[in-house]
């Protein structure tokens, strides 16, 4: 590259010595092409001052002397003018650097960079001397590298990213419930164990995987994502999906793309805490509320302290809605009476012996201060009979009309009672 060399070549003022001479009226040119409004002659005009300034750069006519504006600064720089010129000459940085003293515990720069990548944390460097190169030579215009050192106060090597998250479908055994799109990547590497995670993916569940190569073991674990605000629904599957976690059951992580088994192992290890007491209980009150929030058209909002009342109230219109009837046993009910004639004439005629009792009325249930009506329970009560028969049959004779009378029935033999619930007539 020596041979195309042009020694004693520098620009001053709009004058180039011992080689092409521009006219100290270029400037002037340009701006009485302008205001004439002529841009073909102002580009001709600027054109000829950037062929001018390329001729002065000692590697011509590989490279020539040109101009970039980085920031608020004009920098000269080499710029190569062919293909020929990058491939015989390639245009190359030299530098030297030292580490941050931390760094002191590596043998060596491929275990740090080796650390760096399986944990994807950046190297600090504490000392770094740059140079542009031109080949084997240092380039003549060294000003790119001059602004970057003085404007850069902190240097780090990044290390090369993981591989981009690919999408998975995970499948426990036996479970109606699969994570049909859950997109993993690798969080990082140590000690011969590979994290996966599906942080990336923004939903409200959040799966991590560890791969331990040595043990050839999966840990698998999963939770409710806390940035995002998980939805009744979503929570009924994340439980149900935990529920069949809990069983032991064998798993596996298939890959879309390819649909091959990524991995597949037995959930010995999985556990899972809940507020009720159990997971069971946990997964039917939440599906118990989405079935209430359903049928009435609303939103119920549940409380971090969930009182005893309002837990019984749900599993109660819940079964309800779901079941359309709720069976138990009885001892004895107390139930105030209104005295009509018919009413009268019904506990005249009342024989002393156990017969089914059906009451016919509508309830409103209370959840967390809010009110669900029920337009019509039919509750009967099997094998009851009225308590002192004789002395309400008294009483009743010397009632009148619309006074009310509380009564008392005690089970007999078969204690069962069946509600039976109509919703019909429900807004």
């Amino acid at each position: 590259m020596g041979n195309n060399k042009q020694v004693g070549k520098h620009v001053e003022g709009d004058m180039i010595q011992n080689s092409v001479v521009i006219k100290n009226t270029t400037y002037d040119e340009l701006i009485k092409c302008l205001m004439a409004g002529d841009v073909h002659g102002a580009m001709e005009v600027m054109k000829m001052q950037e062929k001018a300034l390329g001729v002065v750069h000692p590697n011509y006519p590989y490279y020539s002397l040109a101009i970039k504006r980085i920031g608020d600064d004009l920098v000269p720089y080499s710029k190569p003018l062919t293909k020929e010129a990058i491939e015989k000459y390639p245009p190359m940085i030299k530098g030297k650097f030292s580490f941050a003293n931390k760094y002191k515990g590596f043998k060596n720069i491929k275990d740090l960079l080796d650390y760096s990548y399986k944990t994807q944390t950046e190297i600090e460097i504490n000392k770094i001397e740059l140079m542009k190169m031109i080949c084997d030579e240092v380039d003549p215009y060294q000003g790119e590298i001059e602004l970057l050192l003085s404007k850069t106060t902190e240097w780090k090597i990044k290390p090369k990213e993981f591989p981009e998250a690919r999408p998975y479908k995970i499948v426990i055994e036996g479970s109606e419930i699969s994570y049909d799109y859950i997109l993993l990547r690798i969080t990082r590497i140590e000690k011969n164990k590979v994290f996966l995670s599906n942080k990336e993916q923004g939903i409200d569940i959040g799966f991590n995987f560890v791969f331990d190569l040595t043990n050839k073991e999966i840990i698998m674990s999963m939770k409710l994502n806390k940035d995002i605000k998980v939805t009744k629904k979503s929570l009924l599957k994340y439980l149900r999906f935990t529920k069949g976690s809990l069983s032991k059951s064998k798993f596996s992580i298939t890959s879309l793309e390819f649909d091959d088994v990524l991995a597949e192992g037995i959930l010995d290890n999985f556990d899972c805490d809940s507020h009720f007491g159990n997971i069971d209980n946990e997964i039917t009150f939440i599906e118990y509320t989405i079935l209430i929030e359903e049928h009435y058209n609303t939103t119920i909002e549940i409380p971090r302290q969930i009182e005893k009342d309002d837990l019984e109230a749900v599993y109660y219109l819940g079964e309800a809605l779901k079941y359309g009837e709720v069976k138990g046993t009885w001892q004895d009910i107390t139930s105030d009476f209104v005295i009509s004639e018919k009413s009268t004439e019904n506990i005249k005629n009342l024989k002393d012996k156990p017969f089914d009792l059906s009451i016919v009325v509508p309830v409103k249930v209370l959840i967390f201060k809010k009110e669900f009506l029920i337009p019509k329970i039919i509750k009967t009560f099997k094998d009851a009979q009225m308590k002192d028969l004789d002395k309400i049959k008294k009483k009743v004779s010397v009632l009148e009309d619309g006074d009310t009378i509380k009564v008392t029935f005690v089970s007999k033999g078969d204690n069962q009672y069946i509600e039976k619930f109509d919703f019909e007539k429900s807004e």
